[in-house]
Formats: C-alpha cells, structure tokens, sequence
C-alpha cells in the first residue's frame, strides 16, 4: 500500500473528528452493540453468518444529514476531502459535522440495539 502525504491532509481534519465523534466519544454503546452481538453468538442466539452482517452494518460507512448543504451523505474518503475543505473555508462548522456525525452514529447504534434485544439480547 502506497501512503500519499498529499492525500493524507485531504482527509485528515474530517477523519479526526468523524472518529472522535462516532467512535471515542460514543465509546460507552458502541461497546454495548459489540457485546450484545458477541453475547448472541456465544449463546447460539445468531450464527456467524447473521453476527458477520451485523458486524457489517455497524462498521459500514455513516449517513449523516450534511449541515452545509442540507443533504444526506455518506461518511466515505471522498466526502471527507469535501469536509475537510468545507472546515478550510468556515471553521465553525465544526461543531454542526461533530453533532451531525454523533446524532447519525447514535441513531444507527441504537438501532443494531433494538434489532439485536429483539433476538434475545
């Protein structure tokens, strides 16, 4: 794998702060889903086919309601570079991507929850 400096900082704000917002600063249920899902298997409640989709799911990139445009998008490299511009040109957006990103993060992991207490968990 080549690693490229330049397309690196393409990315690079927006990935901070995607992260920190989907993944550190919800820490406390994406271990929950996580769990559920492992507990489920271990008790035979889901094979591994069904805990391979539901790790899919919950690793699979974000939609999110973008706060500059208004538009549903995806979490995906190309959308960072985006972000990351759009963060270059109006740095108070920040806080709208982070609560955009938490608030859709939130949303698919409680989701998996409901699905996943319904199997038993």
């Amino acid at each position: 794998m080549e690693f490229s400096d330049e397309e690196a900082l393409k990315i690079e704000s927006a990935m901070q702060l995607y992260f920190k917002a989907t993944l550190v600063d919800l820490n406390g249920i994406l271990k929950e889903v996580w769990m559920t899902m492992v507990q489920l298997l271990m008790e035979g409640k889901i094979d591994e086919q069904t805990f391979n989709d539901y790790m899919s799911r919950l690793g699979s990139p974000l939609k999110y309601l973008d706060p500059a445009t208004g538009e549903e998008k995806v979490f995906t490299e190309e959308d960072a570079a985006r972000v990351t511009g759009v963060l270059r040109e109006n740095p108070r957006l920040k806080d709208a991507y982070i609560s955009a990103w938490r608030e859709a993060a939130i949303a698919k992991y409680e989701s998996l929850l409901d699905e996943l207490s319904s199997l038993g968990g």
